[in-house]
Formats: C-alpha cells, structure tokens, sequence
C-alpha cells in the first residue's frame, strides 16, 4: 500500500516541531521556540519566523525533492495542531495562563547557567531594592564555581541577564542605559538591578553575602 504523500509531509513536520520544541502561533502567524537568535550558542533569545519561512526551511532541508509540493503553511499548521503545539498569540503571564495561549515566561527550557543567572536577579529583586551589577555579577560567579562550572563572560551574560527582563519584572542598566542618580548632588551612573521605577541607589554586597547568595541560588538550581 501506497502511503499518502500529504500524511508523509506531515509527519515529517510533526517530528520536526517537536525535535526543535517549536511552537505555532496562529494570530501572528509565526513559529518560536528558543534556541540561538544569530548562528551563536551562546546568544540564546526566543526565535521568532514567519510561516513562509518556516515553510522555505523545511522544503529546503527536509522534505524531498518529490514530496516538496505538498509542503505548505495549511500542512505546518495541522502538523502544530496534532502535535498540540499552535496557539492562539504569545503573551507573557506571571501566573497560570489560558491553555489557548503561548506564555513566554513558562514555556522556556533554561540551561545550568540561565539557571544560576535567573534565581540571582530573583534573590536581588527580593531585596525590594536596587542592586549593584557588580554584586550580581560576582554572584553568579562564584555559584558558576561552586557547580565547577566556567561563568559566562560579559557579553552573553549581559545578554542573559536582559533575556529576563519581562519574566522577573525588572529592569537591567547597563551600558549606555545606566541608571542615572544625584547622590551628594553629583551625577553618578551605575550598572545595576533595577527595580521598574525605584530610584534608590543600588546595593552593594559585601563578599559574605554574595557567598551565602550563590549557595542558595545553587540550591535553587540542584532543585528545579
């Protein structure tokens, strides 16, 4: 027996999504999934392609030359929906979220080291306060060692700690968007955690605390 040239494309895809844990959005008319947003693994972010594209992709790399022409955007989006991957939109939800959309800030798969670096920004925002990039930095750091782990360098890390921005509610200055204050009259600028909107002047860990944050973010990390 002859198999359906339609039902061997959308097998292909189905096992396609799910390899790459790629998502349909129906709305916007797009596929995501985390993975590298430029070819480089160390810069990870929410990828984000047309359907077209998505389509361009598969025709060109997995489906053969013979079944090519029944490859489209009407087979991607029924292989999505056999596999339960298509949403309505994306959204981002601190908290349970309608089944019927994509929420971005459950629905990434983190790494040991995006790990480490997320529950670091939570134990500075849990101080209610703004905190010295620094402090942060040497937290994340020193927990990279206790897991005997080499730490990030600056670039990806920033990159990280930016990715976290809209999950965790926060802002990240860094760079030319450092917080700008007046302590003593005079302008100082400062990387930092910040709190959206507070304008206190960040605080700065002593070596003590920044160890005792990296076991606890370890701990956090050996428990999810």
């Amino acid at each position: 027996m002859v198999e359906d040239p339609q039902i061997v494309v959308l097998e292909i895809v189905k096992a396609w999504l799910e390899e790459n844990d790629m998502h349909v959005l129906a709305a916007e008319r797009i596929v995501v999934n985390w993975t590298s947003i430029d070819g480089n693994v160390a810069n990870l972010g929410w990828k984000k392609q047309s359907l077209r594209d998505v389509v361009n992709i598969l025709r060109g790399t997995y489906v053969s030359l013979e079944l090519m022409r029944y490859m489209g955007t009407d087979v991607l989006m029924a292989a999505a929906q056999e596999c339960e991957r298509i949403h309505e939109r994306g959204v981002t939800v601190h908290g349970k979220c309608l089944p019927q959309y994509f929420n971005y800030a459950s629905k990434r798969n983190l790494s040991a080291t995006e790990s480490i670096i997320k529950y670091s920004i939570q134990m500075a925002l849990d101080t209610k306060t703004n905190v010295l990039g620094a402090s942060i930095v040497n937290v994340i750091n020193l927990a990279h060692t206790l897991a005997q782990m080499p730490p990030p360098t600056a670039v990806p890390r920033n990159r990280l700690i930016d990715s976290f921005k809209e999950e965790l509610y926060f802002n990240y200055r860094y760079s030319r968007n450092r917080l700008h204050l007046h302590p003593e009259g005079k302008l100082t600028k400062y990387t930092c955690i910040q709190l959206w909107k507070c304008q206190d002047t960040p605080l700065k860990l002593d070596e003590s605390t920044e160890s005792v944050w990296a076991r606890k973010v370890i701990q956090k990390v050996l428990l999810t």
